[in-house]
């Protein structure tokens, strides 16, 4: 599988924020005659508010910080689409 680098450092205002999760979401069209995988990948943030999550499958898709509400449900704020080629880095989140 043709795989991208999403890396980044997560900002609110001008303040890195550590700890954090962020989610890259992967937006795959509809076909009812073919399987369509959902891919939610996971990244903390460091303590100066980067990370990375390699090996994500190519193609468009979105990354944010993940927010969880309750035990059971989250979302994302900040999220920015990207539309990545094989090889290529997505580079960068901010709110």
């Amino acid at each position: 599988m043709p795989w991208v680098t999403v890396s980044g450092q997560l900002l609110i205002g001008d303040e890195a924020r550590g700890g954090e999760q962020v989610v890259v979401n992967l937006q795959r069209p509809h076909d009812l005659n073919k399987p369509r995988p959902y891919y939610n990948l996971i990244a903390a943030t460091d303590d100066q508010g980067n990370f990375v999550l390699d090996r994500v499958p190519a193609g468009e898709g979105i990354v944010g910080r993940r927010i969880q509400l309750n035990e059971r449900s989250w979302t994302t704020t900040a999220s920015h689409k990207f539309n990545a080629e094989p090889g290529e880095s997505i580079h960068g989140i901010s709110e």
